[in-house]
């Protein structure tokens, strides 16, 4: 099939998926939207229809606009409509466009989305060394944000959205070097922070959204402000928050060479966690501490908080599930850092907490184990695990009788993808096929054809999805099997065979299951034009 036909029948599918989102979209499910706008506006983009992708994106629906404060620091802003202009933003900055970029803007009609799309872009020029065009839309983003104060100045949404922004628009003039714009956004930040304290009655910087506080806290400290950024770390009402930002102030500090006074603000970050009372707070604390110190090359600090999080966990005041769940976040870390002997004598303590486990999920601290063995490359150890979790999986009961066999099949799915992730395929499939409940069954062929497919084995492949169709077509119950169709769909696909793809989507009920199995067939579509 020639380039052009391609494109066309490409974007003919893309049609399809837009026109079964609006249709899922008039139901009000449970499904966001955004997200498969998203992927759609992203496969027009990648074919070079700007236009449509536009249209597109002018379409979706307005939302609040979101922010959280990540794990590692950093402000993200949640808006799908957002998202996709900065989506065809980034697409035509990669195609060497950047006046069209300041067009993408100018048609957005909400205030919110506006400012952080700019603000989105303008970080987009920044990486590029576009530093005058990345300013110029951080001015623009800065000026809409000013007028949604003096509009929405006493609505209490607002105020916390602009706390966000300003905070963000603040990093960006630190990313561009522009430190005097830098800490004038930054105060707008802060008095909005105190305002909104006092308004409820709350003593200045003891309003309940640490996560603010604690990103003005860092970057006060990036600004090199740090009798003002310590002042308001100390002020952080929620105990885990104020101990990890007291470890980031500390590793700002030392990257800045102020190493005594780093040492004094891990200290004292340190005495906070070992004064959190609640046992599991103070186990996730340390653990996330830990991650704070090992990305500031403090090694032995970072491995002595982790121990004091694992003796914790290790201790008798934690029932066997807790421990349990505890241990799989702590193998991660230590295997994120290179500690495999730790790690194995976690897992010995980890299985011991799994046997004690009497919940019908007990069977899945097994199968963590057994992930965590294979990544040691204990292929062995792992699969002894596996059993453990099936023999367990077998005598599942459930407070409804009839959904015996569901609870069942869905362990015995995991299970089985397992062993195909270790490369036993002959167990895998006697563990499917053995499966009673036909959704799982379905599923868990789809899995095994996934790896059949990742090893090049086309042939194989193909059997399996076989296999899970006629499972997925006898399947009667509660569930959904639309997801699985759209997985087989995506499979047969990528086999070569559009018409068993097309079959596929067609048994789909589901909306907006419908559209994202047309947005797969698109993708694959143009894989390599």
């Amino acid at each position: 099939m020639d380039k052009e036909k391609k494109i066309a029948e490409a974007k003919k599918t893309l049609l399809k998926a837009l026109k079964a989102l609006k249709a899922a979209a008039k139901t009000k499910g449970y499904y966001n939207p955004g997200p498969f706008y998203l992927a759609i506006i992203e496969v027009f983009m990648e074919l070079g229809d700007t236009k449509e992708s536009l249209r597109i994106a002018s379409e979706m629906p307005d939302e609040l606009v979101t922010w959280a404060v990540t794990e590692d620091g950093n402000i993200y802003s949640n808006s799908a409509k957002s998202d996709a202009y900065v989506s065809v933003a980034k697409a035509l900055l990669d195609g060497g466009d950047t006046e069209e970029v300041f067009n993408v803007t100018s048609e957005i009609t909400n205030s919110a989305i506006k400012a952080i799309t700019c603000a989105n872009i303008s970080k987009l020029l920044t990486e590029r060394g576009r530093k005058t065009a990345s300013k110029q839309l951080l001015s623009e983003s800065l000026s809409v944000s000013s007028m949604i104060f003096k509009e929405k100045a006493t609505t209490l949404w607002a105020n916390n959205y602009l706390i966000y922004i300003y905070l963000y628009l603040s990093k960006s003039y630190m990313e561009l070097g522009e430190l005097k714009e830098a800490k004038q956004t930054l105060l707008e930040s802060m008095h909005l922070a105190t305002d909104i304290a006092e308004a409820n009655g709350i003593m200045p910087l003891q309003h309940k959204d640490s996560a603010a506080y604690d990103a003005i806290s860092k970057a006060l400290m990036e600004l090199g402000d740090n009798k003002e950024s310590l002042r308001i770390a100390s002020e952080i009402p929620d105990d885990k928050i104020k101990a990890i930002n007291y470890a980031n102030l500390s590793s700002l500090l030392l990257a800045r060479g102020e190493k005594l006074e780093a040492k004094r603000v891990l200290s004292e970050s340190l005495i906070m966690v070992s004064n959190i009372t609640d046992i599991h707070t103070k186990v996730l604390t340390y653990a996330a501490v830990s991650r704070v110190l090992w990305d500031a090359d403090l090694k032995e600090d970072s491995k002595n908080a982790l121990l004091e999080s694992l003796h914790l966990v290790s201790s008798e005041k934690l029932v066997p599930g807790s421990k349990s769940k505890y241990y799989g976040i702590l193998s991660k870390i230590f295997l994120e850092i290179g500690e495999d002997e730790e790690v194995i004598r976690i897992v010995e303590k980890w299985e011991q907490s799994a046997s004690e486990i009497t919940r019908n999920d007990c069977y899945d601290s097994y199968l963590k184990i057994s992930k965590v063995l294979m990544q040691l490359g204990k292929k062995e150890e792992a699969n002894e695990m596996l059993l453990k979790s099936l023999s367990i999986v077998s005598k599942i009961s459930s407070k409804h009788p009839m959904n015996d066999n569901v609870a069942i099949g869905l362990g015995q799915m995991q299970i089985s993808k397992r062993f195909m992730e270790l490369g036993d395929k002959e167990e895998a499939v006697r563990i499917a096929s053995n499966i009673a409940s036909d959704a799982h069954k379905a599923e868990a062929f789809v899995e095994i054809s996934k790896v059949l497919m990742q090893l090049g084995k086309k042939e194989e492949s193909k059997q399996a999805l076989l296999e899970s169709l006629s499972s997925a077509d006898l399947f009667i119950g509660f569930g959904n099997i639309d997801h699985v169709y759209v997985n087989i769909s995506k499979l047969f696909m990528e086999l070569g065979d559009k018409d068993e793809s097309l079959r596929m989507i067609k048994e789909i009920k589901d909306k907006w299951n419908k559209s994202q199995a047309y947005v797969n067939l698109s993708k694959i579509g143009i894989e390599g034009i």
